[in-house]
């Protein structure tokens, strides 16, 4: 007998808990860049990375924090509609664990990693970073672990299944 496949993984549909996560990150991204642009606290000043802040000064902080800082608001603009997509899907689907503990301590392996290859003086900020490894994330796990039968609502199925 052939068994009816009922619910997957990602049936889950979010809760007011999984969008209060994803706002709340949101909010802190979007205070920060408004804080800096009034010039009521100079938040990029102590938050942005560059090569010879991090690798020369120490400042190992600044992997993590200069994702929280935005060059413009039309950078903010465009991470913030993906950042705020990806992270309710991660957290509803994955949990806390993986938005927003491991989206940010990846995201720091990706700051070290983009900084060893520029100048020590070019400075680094936005969250861009952090949205790649969310949307791979994701991506990933949902074409392994998804098992619906189609593709794009045609009835072919996908090789590696």
């Amino acid at each position: 007998m052939k068994k009816k496949l009922i619910k997957i993984f990602l049936s889950k549909r979010p809760g007011p808990q999984n969008v209060v996560a994803a706002l709340l990150g949101l909010l802190v991204i979007v205070a920060l860049f408004f804080a800096d642009a009034s010039n009521f606290y100079p938040v990029s000043d102590f938050l942005s990375a560059s090569g010879t802040k991090v690798f020369l000064h120490h400042e190992y902080w600044r992997l993590f924090t200069t994702t929280l800082v935005h060059a413009d608001l039309s950078h903010l603009s465009m991470n913030s509609i993906a950042f705020t997509i990806l992270a309710l899907l991660l957290h509803t689907y994955f949990g806390a664990l993986v938005f927003p503990v491991l989206s940010f301590m990846v995201g720091g392996l990706i700051n070290v990693i983009a900084l060893s290859f520029y100048p020590g003086h070019v400075t680094l900020v936005g969250i861009s970073g952090v949205i790649y490894f969310m949307a791979a994330f994701w991506m990933t796990l949902y074409m392994t672990i998804e098992r619906s039968p189609s593709v794009g609502g045609s009835s072919i199925p996908l090789p590696w299944r």
